[in-house]
């Protein structure tokens, strides 16, 4: 029952039609953790019989999944519910209801994000615990910034998360009896004791080049420690630092116990500082090469630059433009002939989005639904989003929360015989770019269309144009 609690406190729909989802009973509104909503306003008459608890999300459209019935939602919802539904985004007529976890960019559920909820929001007030366990937010930003692998990272995440399967925890959580450690059965093997406490840890840091804490005495919080050793260049300045060996002890560390728990293998102290050092070594030698590799390989701009479809066709490229921090994000589109003539371009300001990926999606969809309306047939849509591409074309899984979104671009590709959906690098795609960005400055939510070039986009309209007839102005 606690994990069917957790699974719906998470869980939330993506509008696509709204024909599925019951108004009053599902999660659809709102953002982590999301409620269904049963409140109203004062229902004028004429609209008490619209109003029934049998209804869908469709009801409250005046075109099913393309158009908000203001006027409706006006007078039956109270201001900030009226809000929260009027910024939803819907994804398509043809796009079915969605439900995905809202704690994960795809929106698929993840044991860690789970565990992150329950540690995070469900878990009561600690307000005691302040001085064993301070704020790690600066912790958790500087694991991701340092020097060694995706595999490390994910390990030293779930040490400052406690989610180690440490003996101590495993008892803690009602999975095991014993929470001894499995070399030193009188203390309890918490992760702090695993990594720094315990004698064998102890010997370890000992023999490395890491300097031990000014006292000698290592903590019994295993924040502070860790906050020590990822912080060796700040403590002393003069003395030379080997933080780039500190990931790598620590997952050896970790695999030590491991190997001699299960395995009966037990390495020595010695050898361990070898391996670690092997470790890092070795990953500092692939960086190098990578780094290089990348330095001398052979760029071509001309080879990224935009270029015109094949005669009688119109190439419409797309972007979406995302930020956190806004409250609106942008999406532009502009299509061309073979000569590099603008036909039209679009632009719009639009609220709810919540990834760059869906933002790529939605202009997608709004291109294409812009070209079909302008009633052009033969039309190449190109977008540097790969992702999005590959989602449709159904070599990439779909996640989740874009499944309304996908479904109405392939059902767009499915009614139009030559629609064609292609991707481009993000140098050729510069002029939907710039139309998106635009966007962040306009003041409502009302889309602009242009059939001419606007002063702000020239310079990047030319330099497209130029690979097609230099000089030539639109």
């Amino acid at each position: 029952m606690a994990a069917l609690k957790l699974i719906k406190q998470g869980a939330k729909v993506a509008i696509g039609n709204g024909r599925k989802t019951k108004l009053w009973e599902e999660q659809w509104l709102g953002s982590k953790p999301t409620f269904a909503r049963r409140t109203t306003s004062f229902i004028l008459p004429q609209y008490r019989q619209i109003v029934t608890p049998s209804m869908t999300v469709v009801d409250l459209m005046n075109v099913p999944g393309k158009e908000w019935n203001r006027e409706l939602i006006e007078s039956i919802f109270p201001e900030n519910i009226k809000e929260q539904i009027l910024a939803t985004n819907i994804q398509g007529s043809h796009g079915e209801d969605t439900y995905y976890w809202e704690y994960t960019k795809t929106g698929h559920y993840t044991v860690k994000s789970g565990y992150w909820v329950q540690q995070s929001i469900n878990k009561p007030d600690q307000s005691n615990e302040t001085v064993d366990r301070p704020s790690l937010d600066g912790l958790f930003q500087q694991i991701w910034k340092m020097n060694t692998s995706p595999k490390v990272h994910h390990f030293l995440w779930k040490c400052l998360s406690d989610s180690l399967p440490a003996a101590a925890n495993m008892r803690n959580r009602h999975i095991a009896k014993d929470g001894s450690c499995g070399r030193y059965a009188m203390e309890d093997e918490t992760i702090n004791h695993i990594l720094f406490t315990c004698p064998y840890a102890r010997l370890i840091w000992a023999l490395s080049p890491i300097h031990a804490p000014k006292n000698g005495v290592l903590s019994d919080s295993l924040y502070a420690n860790l906050a020590r050793v990822m912080n060796l260049k700040h403590q002393d300045p003069t003395e030379k630092v080997y933080d780039d060996l500190v990931p790598w002890l620590l997952w050896r560390i970790w695999k030590n116990r491991n190997e001699f728990l299960f395995k009966g293998i037990d390495y020595t102290p010695p050898s361990t500082v070898s391996k670690a050092r092997e470790d890092m070594e070795e990953w500092l030698k692939r960086k190098e090469e990578e780094k290089t590799v990348a330095n001398t390989a052979p760029r071509s701009s001309q080879h990224h630059r935009w270029k015109p479809p094949p005669t009688s066709w119109i190439k419409c490229n797309s972007d979406g433009a995302w930020q956190r921090d806004r409250h609106q994000n942008g999406m532009g589109w502009i299509s061309r002939n073979e000569h590099g003539k603008l036909l039209w371009a679009g632009m719009k300001s639009v609220q709810g989005l919540r990834s760059p990926a869906e933002a790529e999606a939605e202009g997608i969809k709004w291109a294409m639904h812009s070209m079909s309306s302008l009633g052009y047939k033969q039309v190449i849509f190109e977008t540097d989003a790969l992702l999005i591409v590959k989602m449709v074309a159904g070599t990439e899984e779909i996640w989740p929360n874009l499944k309304p979104i996908i479904m109405e671009i392939q059902n767009c590709l499915t009614g139009n015989a030559s629609y064609r959906l292609e991707y481009y690098p993000r140098e050729s795609n510069k002029a939907a770019d710039k139309i998106a960005n635009e966007a962040f400055s306009l003041q409502n939510h009302v889309s602009k269309l242009y059939s001419i070039v606007p002063v702000w986009l020239k310079s990047v309209f030319e330099t497209d144009l130029s690979t097609v007839v230099p000089n030539f102005m639109g």
